[in-house]
């Protein structure tokens, strides 16, 4: 989860070893903001930890769920925080340590949570969620400057693969495709057709958990 392991047991008490395991995960959600500068790089102590460990063992490493935790703040907002109590661009202060630490660990995919978190009834500061805490906005598409240098400095970037075709999915050792199927969702029925056993999943997770997630980024990293 990118912090502590729990009980303080250290990673390798928790490996069941590499027979077991295809691939590494973490999330990343506050770290960015309160990560420790060493030589103006931002250094996430636990989520590092992990991916050295698996780094270590030649696993591949994924980010499994990802979103700069408060909201989005655009590059002309810098002075007004987030809903979290973050100042500064989120740009600079939490897309590039994450683009740092994709380049520095070879991170091989991506899930970016595309989400107005507190529009959900899970997600707003009440019983059914932590006091005082405010996940925000953090759709792409609800800050100009955000979302041109997502299409600039990612989609168009050779390392990022933002695709659904089951190819190159099924060649990254995401499935493969299933055709024709069908899942009941409160009391409704849904047929996805063509659909790679990744997205799939993907779209029955956000189907099934739909009061609490929005839409997932899925990109691959060549």
């Amino acid at each position: 989860s990118g912090e502590k392991p729990r009980d303080y047991l250290a990673l390798k008490d928790w490996f069941p070893g590499i027979d077991y395991v295809d691939w590494c995960g973490v999330s990343i959600f506050q770290q960015p903001y309160t990560c420790q500068l060493e030589s103006d790089v931002c250094y996430m102590q636990y989520v590092e930890e992990m991916a050295l460990f698996c780094q270590q063992r030649n696993i591949p490493l994924m980010i499994a769920e990802s979103t700069p935790f408060g909201g989005l703040i655009d590059e002309d907002e810098g002075n007004i925080p987030n809903r979290a109590g973050y100042y500064g661009s989120s740009w600079h202060r939490w897309f590039i340590p994450v683009l740092d630490f994709i380049e520095k660990y070879d991170v091989k995919m991506w899930s970016y949570i595309n989400c107005d978190w507190d529009s959900f009834p899970m997600w707003i500061s009440n019983d059914n969620h932590a006091p005082n805490v405010f996940w925000g906005d953090t759709r792409l598409q609800s800050k100009a400057n955000i979302a041109r240098r997502w299409k600039e400095e990612i989609l168009q970037s050779k390392r990022f693969i933002d695709t659904t075709d089951s190819t190159i999915l099924a060649a990254a050792g995401c499935g493969k495709v299933i055709d024709n199927v069908k899942l009941e969702v409160a009391n409704n029925n849904h047929t996805i057709s063509k659909v790679d056993v990744l997205n799939q999943w993907l779209l029955l997770h956000n189907m099934m958990n739909s009061v609490m997630i929005g839409v997932f980024f899925l990109i691959i990293l060549v």
